[in-house]
C-alpha cells in the first residue's frame, strides 16, 4: 500500500510532467519505502518516471537492502540510466567498481546503454 508521502507525489509528478519535464528518480534503490514495495516503483515508471541507478550502490555488501534492490532492478532492466552521483573525486574509484559489477550482473552492452545511449536521449543528442 502506498504511504501518505508517496500518495502526495502523484499530483506533483503530474504537474511537473504537464510542464514538459522528464522526471528522473535518482537512486531509488536507496529509498527504504521503494525497497519493500514494488507497487510504488511500478506506478512511478508507469507514469513515465525514469529510474537512475547510483553505481556506488553496487559496491555495498551484497546482503544489504540497497545492493539487493539495485541488483534486482538492474537485472529486471528497470533502470533508464546509471549515474556515478559524484560528489567528491576521492570516491570515483568505488563508483567505477560499481560499473564493473553492473557489467557482471548484465552485460557491457547494457551498461553502455545505461551510461551513454540513454543519457544522450535526455540531452537531446
Amino acid at each position: 500500500m502506498w504511504s501518505d508521502a508517496a500518495e502526495a507525489l502523484l499530483p506533483v509528478i503530474t504537474h511537473l510532467q504537464g510542464q514538459g519535464l522528464q522526471l528522473v528518480l535518482a537512486h531509488p534503490e536507496r529509498v527504504a519505502a521503494l525497497q519493500c514495495d514494488d507497487a510504488v516503483i511500478d506506478c512511478l515508471t508507469e507514469m513515465g518516471v525514469l529510474l537512475q541507478l547510483n553505481s556506488w550502490t553496487l559496491t555495498e555488501p551484497k546482503d544489504s537492502a540497497n545492493y539487493r534492490t539495485a541488483a534486482r532492478l538492474l537485472t529486471e532492466d528497470r533502470y533508464f540510466a546509471i549515474g556515478t552521483d559524484l560528489h567528491k573525486s576521492s570516491s570515483m574509484a568505488k563508483r567505477i567498481d560499481g560499473l564493473k559489477v553492473a557489467e557482471q550482473l548484465t552485460s557491457i552492452e547494457t551498461v553502455k546503454r545505461l551510461t551513454i545511449s540513454n543519457p544522450r536521449k535526455l540531452a537531446g543528442l
